[in-house]
């Protein structure tokens, strides 16, 4: 059998999809199955699957005990995310901003109770602005992280702060954006208009609540969060069991009018044909029913899209088409040879998603000039 499939059985195996594989791996298989499953960032969820297959289909003991033990590491760090969530949301209310967790942490909420600490944990998110609808947020928000002395790095969507025991943190100005100029000023707009309704306050360990999104913007913008970063530099496994996750912990409770809506953005926003690539996705690998679909699926952009997300896995640092760079010091030179291995990954993309393309250097360009003239003062 062919590794990837054998590979999509597993993570079934442990999302209850299925209760074996259709082959016993051979020492080696499971070794390139360990190996798949740290590219795609689901090293932990994959190792519930082989702790419920049948005796006779599980790996060596040493290959068990060395999963257990990224298991383990994965399991402590959703702990000390959860924590650092819940101290960021208090610190910031407590200086008068509302904010909200964006994907990361709150992917948790949505996942089976077996499966939610082994989610691998990313960096945090944290959509910052303050209270009551005051007038320039964003230069609010940056002012005030420029007067903490927190900035590490600053771009239009968002600021790195310093790391805090060694946690990364980026304060988003913006939930998300799109390239494209029109779509994006759609989607600044619906997120400036719905500021204060769309997010709810969850549980997401224990005593530790956070806000985060309600279903219909969660959608909207995790979808979009994969089509950025599948344009960008890759998009791994992760990402998408997430939105499947997202999609049938929520979209059978959502009412018709809500669906509706749903419809109505992904046409808004350009997004109908990353949609229903990614429903095709979601259904080949996770087994996705079409009651849970926001959309009906395309094959042939959901086989472009699997492909690519399994030659690059995640956020692309292990595709084989792109040459490495070196290390990131922010230098011309290197700043050049990154645009341009943007440009040649992206150009893969023109004939399924042109507009974002298209717009992508212009818009890079527009950005480098908002940060370089500080123009988010003005």
């Amino acid at each position: 059998m062919d590794i990837t499939q054998l590979f999509f059985q597993l993570i079934q195996v442990a999302i209850s999809k299925r209760n074996h594989l259709d082959v016993t791996p051979s020492f080696e298989e499971w070794k390139v199955l360990c190996e798949i499953s740290n590219q795609q960032s689901l090293m932990a969820v994959c190792f519930s699957g082989v702790e419920a297959l049948p005796k006779e289909q599980m790996p060596d003991k040493n290959m068990i005990m060395l999963w257990f033990g990224y298991t383990h590491n994965i399991e402590l760090k959703n702990s000390e995310m959860d924590e650092e969530c819940g101290r960021l949301c208090k610190d910031f209310t407590q200086l008068g901003y509302d904010s909200c967790i964006l994907k990361g942490q709150t992917n948790r909420f949505y996942y089976p109770e077996n499966l939610r600490s082994r989610r691998n944990p990313g960096d945090i998110d944290i959509w910052v602005y303050p209270k009551g609808n005051k007038a320039d947020p964003v230069k609010q928000t940056i002012l005030l992280l420029e007067k903490k002395k927190v900035i590490k790095s600053l771009a239009y969507l968002h600021a790195e702060l310093i790391p805090v025991d060694s946690i990364p943190v980026e304060v988003h100005f913006r939930p998300t954006f799109l390239n494209d100029p029109l779509r994006n000023y759609r989607l600044q707009k619906w997120f400036d208009n719905h500021r204060g309704e769309c997010t709810n306050i969850q549980t997401i360990d224990k005593d530790i609540t956070i806000p985060m999104l309600r279903p219909v913007y969660n959608i909207i913008f995790q979808l979009i969060h994969i089509y950025r970063h599948l344009l960008d530099e890759g998009i791994g496994l992760r990402q998408v069991l997430d939105y499947y996750f997202l999609l049938i912990s929520t979209v059978a409770e959502l009412s018709p009018a809500e669906m509706e809506e749903i419809n109505k953005w992904l046409s808004h926003f350009g997004l109908r044909k990353i949609a229903s690539a990614l429903m095709y996705v979601l259904h080949k690998v996770f087994g996705l029913e079409e009651h849970y679909m926001i959309i009906d699926p395309s094959k042939k952009d959901g086989e472009f899209l699997l492909s690519e997300i399994m030659t690059a896995g995640n956020f692309g640092h292990f595709d084989p088409r792109l040459k490495k760079l070196g290390g990131r010091v922010h230098t011309t030179s290197y700043q050049v040879r990154h645009a341009l291995r943007r440009y040649n990954r992206n150009m893969r993309f023109f004939t399924s998603y042109p507009s974002e393309v298209f717009w992508e250097p212009i818009v890079r360009v527009c950005h480098f000039w908002w940060r370089k003239f500080k123009l988010w003062k003005y």
